[in-house]
């Protein structure tokens, strides 16, 4: 049998497993036949596929590199973190937690509607700002409706709309009804259009400045402490690696700041304690003429010395180590600053 027809917008892993289907084999069958010694499903091969891995899998398929290229997310993710060598979290794309040919991640979302009408996974539908299909106004799911595990289409045998888990159908259950944000739309033109100028909501600039810049400002509300619903004082995570519902919240956030900017980063400064502290990411220039108008923000500690500055003074005194004397003098004079001070 042949390859089936590739799909528009289709997954490179979601591809493979509807070929495996049709084959009534296994994903890691048919890839270790068409493929041997290329790892395939040990790694995140939408993101951190390796070249000789894709240009093998463009061979045995028949059809050109840059096609298979496209087929991945490394197109959708801008440069500073599209390395297929790199193993980490790649801005703007969900984690799916590979262990072994396992996924411990809620990473890979779906439609209900758009899965029931075809049986493949789109690429959209891993960027973490896709929260809300646009086509059906329904909100994706990122788990089995039945048992709530993450999905694998590539442990799936028999057809990608069912559980690799339980083996009951994913769109099962009644759809919740949500309307798409309009950054959404914007932060996926600027994926496609990452090297172009354009008009954003908040600046002119470039796609992919565009994107650094929205995902600075979620990092910035991630470091400053939020309470959470219990009244607790906690960081947020990492938005790549949330649950589709707290990622469409943060989403509203950002739409928010977009609408009354730059008054509303000020105003949000206040409420949530944000400082230039708490954009520790190198942000584009749109952001960082903004950025410098909040308050600086302090040092933790500054002016007082730790248990561990005092340990490693006292330990350089007892080896005599090479400039033992002038540490434990500039330890001693910050020990006693404070009290001059007052």
């Amino acid at each position: 049998m042949g390859w089936p027809p590739l799909a528009r917008n289709e997954l490179l892993s979601s591809y493979l497993s509807r070929a495996a289907i049709g084959r009534g084999m296994s994903a890691q069958s048919l890839t270790s036949l068409v493929c041997p010694g290329h790892a395939l499903w040990t790694r995140d091969v939408d993101i951190n596929a390796r070249s000789h891995t894709l240009n093998a899998m463009a061979v045995a398929i028949g059809e050109p590199l840059p096609r298979i290229m496209r087929m991945t997310l490394m197109s959708l993710s801008y440069a500073e973190t599209a390395n297929p060598r790199r193993q980490g979290i790649h801005h703007w794309v969900n984690s799916i937690g590979v262990y072994h040919r396992f996924r411990r991640r809620h990473g890979l979302c779906f439609c209900p509607v758009c899965l029931d009408e075809s049986p493949l996974f789109l690429r959209q539908w891993r960027l973490a700002f896709w929260t809300v299909c646009p086509k059906h106004h329904v909100m994706m799911r990122d788990a089995c409706p039945s048992c709530g595990g993450a999905l694998e289409p590539h442990r799936q045998q028999y057809d990608l709309r069912l559980c690799s888990r339980c083996s009951r159908p994913l769109i099962s259950g009644k759809c919740m009804a949500a309307f798409p944000s309009s950054l959404q739309r914007e932060l996926y033109r600027a994926c496609i259009l990452a090297p172009v100028i354009q008009g954003w909501p908040v600046a002119r600039c470039t796609g992919r400045d565009y994107l650094r810049g929205m995902d600075a400002l979620l990092s910035g509300f991630g470091v400053a402490r939020v309470p959470d619903h219990s009244g607790q004082r906690n960081f947020r995570d990492r938005l790549e690696m949330r649950r589709v519902e707290r990622r469409d919240a943060d989403l509203r956030l950002l739409e928010a700041l977009c609408q009354a900017w730059p008054r509303s980063l000020h105003t949000a400064a206040e409420q949530y304690h944000l400082t230039q502290r708490s954009f520790r990411q190198q942000c584009p220039d749109w952001l960082t003429h903004e950025i410098g108008q909040l308050p600086p923000g302090r040092i933790r500690g500054g002016g007082s010395v730790g248990r561990a500055a005092l340990r490693i003074a006292v330990e350089a005194q007892q080896w005599r180590k090479a400039g033992w004397r002038s540490l434990r003098a500039k330890t001693l004079l910050k020990l006693i600053k404070p009290f001059n001070e007052h």
